[in-house]
């Protein structure tokens, strides 16, 4: 009898300590729902007054932050340990700021990221971790705990008077902060002893935050913590689990980057000066050859750039210019077969439609994507039924698309596609310091912006690694007089893809006779 009291009592009690493990995990998320790595459960609970975290993306970064500050605000036992100044004289911390560029940002991170950690079920009314949200204008503009503590929602991309009021006693941001801005925010954070931190992908290459955080020549102060996060520190979390990011996943995103200082810094999280090419993975002996006929398989696609067009030598003419691609039915390979761009040309939008079905002649076009801004231009090819649609006109989008098929050779230029000369100088010579109004980029963004980033392509073929594949044997004489009686061409290209692409589909049709 008495083994069996003692039997249930220590179930009772393992049902007490699941039931209030549950309870807690429920009700106090930033604390106990997730898995933590070791990097982020030093980050979460580290007290230094300076902390930046730089890390690959999708490392959690961002949730460890917030955890971070929401523990600070919520921990009030700690508050006297971690403000002694204000606990001296009689105060307590009271506001806080969370930092980001723009309002649409930090609503949409409150939303996502914050929401789901802040204490709910009971403990969103409790005096202690108690909070409740208030929007103006429909953004975020605050979180007023019970314990008497404000975390406002702060931007600084748009209005820099923003963080010239107030003195703080936590300040958290999370995107790579423009350094010129920390000496102000530095003052914010003084009469409380504040603490500040930042999180961030180093993607602005600002020589300020790298002197601190990889050199570590500034800020070698007691209270600082510097921490580097690369996506290989995220395989595994504390207790010896499998994490986000195995290493095939990890392989696959540095494939899936356009050029190496993008897997510097998306991938190890490190700093990158980069300020040369838009375009570093088109190599001019690589992409460009031998033009040759596309298979009656391959689909058609366009892109239209309009522009006045005038005099060469103005910095500002920008002429109309348009490209034409042919993509492999599977979408795994394309070619610039077709370009033109005006140069010395006043043109208008009817010259520019014209222009257009005079390059696809004979062709049958899936969709030839245009610039929105030219309404003129959708409105003159709607009425002649031509299937014109807006492009995507981010320059973010545009650029990675391109320089992921250029980097896999999934896409390449005809030599006698028209203007092939003027889209390879485009290329070799655009900088990302170059100003839009000023830059040579108009069969860029017919040709390889506009044409290719509405594609759906395979990426996942194009970009994982695919082994070398053996160059074709040469036909024997006896091979090629069997073509001939057949009626088939004796291909002498140099070009090992044309021959493929347009013996395929010949030897199919052979195949069939």
């Amino acid at each position: 009898m008495d083994d069996n009291s003692e039997l249930v009592s220590l179930k009772l009690e393992k049902l007490a300590h699941l039931e209030q493990r549950d309870r807690l995990r429920v009700g106090l998320p930033h604390k106990h729902r997730d898995k933590e790595y070791a990097w982020s459960r030093k980050l979460i609970n580290s007290n230094a007054h300076r902390l930046i975290c730089t890390a690959a993306n999708q490392t959690g970064k961002s949730t460890s932050g917030a955890k971070r500050v929401i523990d600070f605000i919520t921990d009030t036992d700690r508050w006297a340990e971690r403000w002694p100044g204000l606990h001296a004289r009689g105060g307590k911390p009271t506001r806080g700021w969370a930092l980001y560029p723009d309002s649409k940002t930090s609503t949409a991170e409150f939303e996502d990221k914050w929401m789901p950690l802040l204490p709910q079920g009971e403990f969103k009314e409790s005096p202690q971790y108690g909070w409740a949200e208030h929007y103006s204008n429909g953004r975020i503009a605050s979180v007023v705990f019970n314990n008497g503590f404000t975390l406002e929602f702060r931007t600084y991309s748009q209005d820099a008077s923003n963080l010239q009021a107030g003195s703080l006693a936590l300040l958290h941001c999370d995107e790579e902060l423009p350094f010129h801005l920390y000496p102000e925010l530095a003052l914010r954070c003084e009469a409380q002893d504040g603490y500040m931190s930042f999180v961030f992908t180093a993607t602005l290459g600002q020589s300020e935050w790298r002197e601190i955080v990889e050199d570590r020549t500034q800020w070698l102060e007691d209270d600082v913590e510097i921490m580097q996060i690369s996506m290989y520190d995220c395989q595994f979390f504390e207790d010896g689990s499998a994490g986000l990011w195995p290493e095939f996943k990890i392989e696959r995103m540095k494939r899936r980057l356009s050029t190496e200082a993008e897997i510097q810094r998306r991938v190890y999280g490190r700093f990158v000066v980069d300020s040369g090419l838009k375009y570093p993975t088109f190599v001019r002996s690589q992409h460009i050859i031998k033009g040759h006929p596309v298979p009656r398989s391959w689909l058609y696609y366009a892109g239209v750039d309009y522009g006045g067009g005038g005099d060469e030598t103005s910095k500002t003419s920008h002429p109309s210019a348009i490209g034409i691609l042919a993509v492999c039915p599977n979408f795994r390979r394309a070619r610039i077969v077709k370009t033109w761009r005006g140069d010395g040309e006043l043109t208008t939008a009817d010259d520019v439609i014209r222009k257009y079905i005079q390059m696809t002649h004979g062709l049958t076009m899936i969709t030839a994507f245009f610039d929105w801004a030219a309404k003129d231009l959708g409105t003159i090819a709607q009425r002649l039924g031509l299937p014109f649609a807006p492009a995507e006109k981010s320059h973010e989008v545009g650029e990675a698309t391109v320089n992921t098929l250029f980097k896999n050779n999934a896409l390449k230029i005809y030599d006698n596609s028209g203007d092939t000369e003027k889209l390879a100088r485009e290329l070799e010579g655009l900088l990302k310091s170059t100003n839009k109004k000023s830059a040579k980029d108009d069969l860029i963004d017919a040709s390889c912006r506009y044409a290719t980033t509405k594609i759906p392509w395979d990426m996942e073929y194009i970009t994982k690694a695919l082994p070398e594949e053996a160059e074709p044997a040469t036909p024997t004489p006896s091979e090629d007089e069997n073509n001939l009686r057949r009626g088939l061409p004796v291909d002498k290209s140099d070009d090992l893809e044309a021959r493929d692409d347009v013996d395929s589909e010949l030897y199919y049709w052979s195949s069939q006779y």
